[in-house]
């Protein structure tokens, strides 16, 4: 389920960067789904991510709703508190 064609990477890639996390639907591993979030340092650039991994049973058909928010706020968090560890 490898996305090929640069058009379609490149509209989910600015999908992802919308909404702030993507996924990886089944594309390392079949039956599995991962949806992850960046982490910023205070200069906005990525320095990491944090990300969820199951069985398309667990995870869902349609993951965002459910894991997207949890992962953003724990983005957050660890953005806070690598900020934080830098004064």
């Amino acid at each position: 389920r490898t996305i090929v064609d640069t058009d379609a990477l490149l509209e989910d890639l600015g999908g992802a960067r919308r909404r702030g996390w993507a996924v990886d639907d089944e594309e390392r591993e079949p039956g599995m789904r991962c949806v992850g979030a960046p982490i910023f340092n205070e200069h906005s650039d990525v320095i990491g991510a944090i990300s969820v991994s199951g069985p398309v049973e667990r995870i869902g058909r349609r993951p965002g709703a459910r894991w997207a928010a949890a992962l953003l706020a724990a983005a957050d968090a660890l953005q806070e508190r690598l900020m934080l560890s830098e004064v």
